[in-house]
């Protein structure tokens, strides 16, 4: 009963702007279950469309179109009319896939899972080359610090006088509260073209660039620690240096306390080169074997393959094939659709399998930090272009990563007196991370095209408050979970 009150109640609001926007916006369910399917494929013509986000929307723009089609693993693929979408409440219902695997069997000879394995390692480069290739891109970035515990907690500030002293442990004690019930995050959203001349040679223009954060209540791990610092330094003698220390490292040998360098400063630019670095990284895996997860995922001596299905799809015939860890460093599980004419990559799902965990460090007897990539998961899916070639349309890579950290810090006088002051940080939580990229369109280019390419050395930054879907209304994007369309900022 919720899902259909959920359902009427927010197709309803976004049906009331479908006049106004130009904008198709619709819900996709499972026909069974009336559940939302997400990152379901909305197909809206070659190498053009969007997926469904985690609640099973998305929006697309309908001018000139009179149809899309709708993809799913595990559903049967469907092609449906803009006017059928609205006659049925702009709610699009996808049918499971019959199982088809014992029929092709009976008619065909399947290749093994190994040698589809080998065919789709020779076949990469020629299905996936992404060289003289210029992307349109949507990204999306959300990002947040989970608190479990947090204590910012004065040690040593005897000879402050006790007006100050009393001043200092209530800043402290504040920025204790406003960490532990803070649940701001950030998301960061930018539109631009990449274009990729060969390996290591790419340009970024960024037409645009939003961030929705609150600023006075965004709490990262080094934004923590520049606030614990700025109100401990803002206690000391500015007219006296000092010798800083964490633990039994010393970290500085005279400080200078300078007031002007205890604000809070927030930059309105960044650097277009760590967006594009951003965007490469997230891209490798689609580009190159070597090194990377696919390098990995694809290697019949650490995974196991087992043939779940055969589906039709781009007019042919594709394998869906499930693996699994084969050896103990092997960490993911998941899905990988095939097709079987090329031996082009459609689609792969991964996730550490259970039991399975990245990167662990413990350090917290030597130096008060221990680290665990407790989650990594991600899905790519790649669309055929008009040369049969298929490149990605959309990467979403997420990882939840526990962190704990908990540091002394000493500073001392460079006087007579040698008077000595101190803090504590004590930080655990998980970072939760979550990278989206969405390709809208792509095209070929000449090497003389890519030379005459001028890139921004800094993009500008339109800070937002609140969600404000009129700032995208020119562009195709991915739509926002409610979480997103609900945030404002708190006065």
């Amino acid at each position: 009963m919720m899902n259909k009150f959920y359902s009427l109640l927010t197709l309803f609001c976004l049906a009331a702007n479908i006049s106004i926007a130009q904008n198709l916006t619709a819900l996709v369910v499972d026909k069974q279950s009336g559940n939302p399917i997400p990152y379901a494929a909305i197909k809206i013509d070659d190498f053009k469309g969007v997926v469904t986000n985690d609640e099973g929307l998305f929006t697309v723009k309908i001018d000139d179109i009179k149809y899309i089609e709708v993809s799913c693993l595990g559903y049967k693929e469907l092609e449906v009319t803009i006017e059928d979408i609205r006659a049925n409440n702009y709610k699009i219902e996808l049918q499971a896939a019959v199982n088809q695997l014992n029929e092709v069997i009976l008619s065909n000879k399947l290749p093994s899972v190994d040698s589809i394995i080998v065919r789709v390692r020779k076949n990469f480069y020629n299905n996936h080359n992404l060289d003289l290739t210029a992307l349109d891109v949507f990204s999306r970035q959300t990002n947040y610090f989970d608190f479990e515990d947090f204590e910012f907690d004065i040690k040593k500030a005897s000879t402050l006088p006790k007006k100050e002293l009393t001043v200092l442990k209530q800043n402290a004690d504040s920025l204790n509260i406003a960490v532990m019930n803070s649940e701001s995050k950030n998301f960061e959203d930018f539109s631009g073209k990449l274009y990729i001349l060969e390996k290591d040679s790419t340009k970024l223009v960024v037409d645009k660039l939003t961030n929705l954060v609150d600023r006075k209540n965004d709490y990262s791990v080094e934004i923590i620690q520049d606030k614990a610092q700025i109100i401990f330094l803002k206690a000391l003698d500015t007219t006296t240096t000092y010798k800083v220390r964490t633990g039994i490292f010393r970290i500085e040998d005279s400080l200078d306390i300078e007031m002007n360098d205890l604000k809070e400063e927030y930059s309105d630019t960044t650097n277009n080169s760590a967006l594009k670095a951003q965007l490469a990284y997230n891209l490798l895996d689609v580009r190159y074997l070597e090194n990377h997860i696919l390098d990995d995922i694809l290697n019949t001596k650490y995974y196991n393959f087992t043939m779940r299905d055969i589906v039709y799809t781009d007019g042919d015939m594709a394998y869906i094939l499930d693996f699994t860890p084969a050896k103990g460093k092997s960490k993911f599980a998941g899905t990988l659709i095939v097709m079987a004419n090329s031996y082009a990559i459609k689609r792969i799902d991964y996730a550490f399998a259970p039991g399975k965990r990245g990167t662990k460090v413990n350090l917290k007897l030597i130096a008060g930090i221990k680290y665990v990539e407790e989650s990594e998961y991600g899905t790519i899916h790649f669309s055929r272009d008009v040369n049969h070639m298929y490149k990605p349309f959309y990467i979403q890579k997420g990882s939840v990563n526990y962190v704990y950290v908990n540091r002394p810090f000493t500073f001392v006088e460079n006087s007579k007196e040698k008077n000595k002051f101190g803090f504590n940080l004590s930080i655990e939580g998980r970072v939760v991370q979550k990278s989206e990229l969405l390709f809208t369109g792509q095209s070929s280019i000449t090497p003389e095209e890519f030379a005459t390419i001028t890139e921004a050395k800094k993009v500008n930054i339109i800070t937002l408050e609140k969600y404000t879907p009129s700032i995208w209304e020119d562009r195709q994007i991915l739509e926002p979970v409610e979480e997103m369309k609900s945030f404002t900022v708190k006065k």
